[in-house]
């Protein structure tokens, strides 16, 4: 371990030298996950070796592109259940948003009605996922207006998250649409 200065541990990029982890950072529909989700990943081993990533799966630096929302879901049966209606001041607004937009649209630099100001809310509010692309990142707690939203107008179902998740089919998820999001 690298020595203690002052008995306070050493900066992060000495840490990261002395064990030989180098940051990754990853976007999941690079490897076949029909999301688009960034994260940071660090791997140190005690070895000396360095950890390298597997190549990248799809995406615009190899053969195939990345997996899109209708790939993921389209052959899932949608059965209505009303926790997927979308409620509250703003679930109207959603069927003027086009697919892949969100409120932006509803500003005056897009096409819909400028009923907001540009960057006056948070990216995913009225964010509705389009078939042609991956998803946006799955929020683990979303709140009423807070998407991403299917592209008829509605929640996305726990299915259908397990799917844009890369999450097996035959994995079963317990409780209310909001606990297992």
């Amino acid at each position: 371990m690298p020595q203690a200065k002052n008995h306070v541990l050493c900066n992060h990029q000495e840490l990261f030298e002395f064990y030989k982890a180098p940051i990754h950072q990853v976007n999941c529909a690079e490897y076949g996950v029909p999301q688009l989700r960034e994260r940071v990943f660090i791997v140190a081993q005690r070895n000396g070796l360095l950890f390298k990533l597997p190549s990248l799966t799809h995406g615009p630096k190899t053969k195939k592109p990345y997996i899109n929302c209708w790939d993921a879901i389209s052959d899932l049966e949608y059965e209505a259940e009303e926790s997927l209606n979308l409620k509250g001041k703003w679930a109207g607004l959603l069927p003027s948003i086009p697919e892949g937009q969100n409120y932006l649209w509803l500003t005056n630099r897009l096409g819909g009605l400028p009923l907001f100001g540009w960057r006056t809310r948070y990216w995913s509010f009225l964010l509705k996922i389009a078939k042609s692309k991956p998803s946006w990142t799955i929020p683990a707690s979303p709140g009423p207006s807070t998407g991403p939203f299917h592209w008829n107008n509605r929640k996305l179902s726990v299915k259908e998250l397990c799917r844009i998740q890369t999450i097996p089919d035959d994995y079963k998820v317990h409780g209310s649409l909001l606990e297992a999001q």
